[in-house]
C-alpha cells in the first residue's frame, strides 16, 4: 500500500504555491524524529529541516496545503478511502521505521 501513488486524487493546490508566498500548513501526523509538527505554518521557502524530512518521507509534500484549504482537508480526512487518510497512514508507517 505504501508504494501506491495517490497524486491524481489530491484536490489541493500544488505545494509549489509556496513560490507565490502562499502560507502552507503541514497537516500530517507529528514526526518528532524529523522535527515536523502538525499545523505548523510555513511562509516562503520551506526550511531545510522540512526539505530533509521530505527527502526521507516524500509523502509529506502532499500534507503541505494552503492554509485556506484546511477545512476541505479536515472534511476529507473523515472519509475512509480518502487520499488524505491514506497519506496520513503511509507517513505514520514510514515514521515508525525511522
Amino acid at each position: 500500500m505504501a508504494d501506491e501513488n495517490f497524486e491524481d486524487e489530491i484536490i489541493y493546490s500544488e505545494p509549489e504555491s509556496k513560490k507565490d508566498d502562499v502560507p502552507l500548513m503541514y497537516v500530517g501526523p507529528n514526526i518528532h524524529k524529523l522535527g515536523i509538527e502538525k499545523y505548523t505554518i510555513y511562509r516562503g521557502e520551506l526550511p531545510p529541516s522540512v526539505e530533509l524530512a521530505i527527502d526521507k518521507i516524500p509523502e509529506i509534500i502532499h500534507m503541505l496545503i494552503p492554509v485556506d484549504e484546511l477545512m476541505k482537508f479536515t472534511r476529507n480526512l473523515l472519509l475512509p478511502s480518502s487520499p488524505e487518510r491514506k497519506y496520513t497512514k503511509i507517513i505514520q508507517d514510514k515514521a515508525r521505521e525511522l
